[in-house]
């Protein structure tokens, strides 16, 4: 949905807890050059996501993950605001 020059994604899902705010993730510095091949699994999706969101805040709802992001339309240079584990329902 689209709020105050906001994008707002609310994703849920059953699957085991997982707070992506506390993932690991791959180094942000990775060279170009570098074989694909060469890198570990796991943390680029997430170095990717929060590379692109705003904000991201999680929650579990039950036995539920519930992840809000929100992309802000407007140029800003400040990283990721992690926020509190618990998401509004608006």
């Amino acid at each position: 949905r689209l709020v105050d020059h906001q994008l707002i994604l609310v994703i849920e899902d059953d699957g085991r807890p997982f707070d992506p705010r506390e993932g690991q993730v791959l180094n942000p510095h990775l060279e170009h050059t570098e074989d694909p091949e060469d890198i570990e699994v796991g943390g680029l999706g997430l170095m990717l996501v929060l590379d692109m969101v705003d904000v991201m805040k999680y929650d579990r709802v039950g036995d539920k993950n519930r992840i809000e992001v929100r992309i802000l339309f407007a140029d800003r240079e400040e990283p990721v605001e992690t926020g509190e584990s618990e998401v509004n329902s608006d």
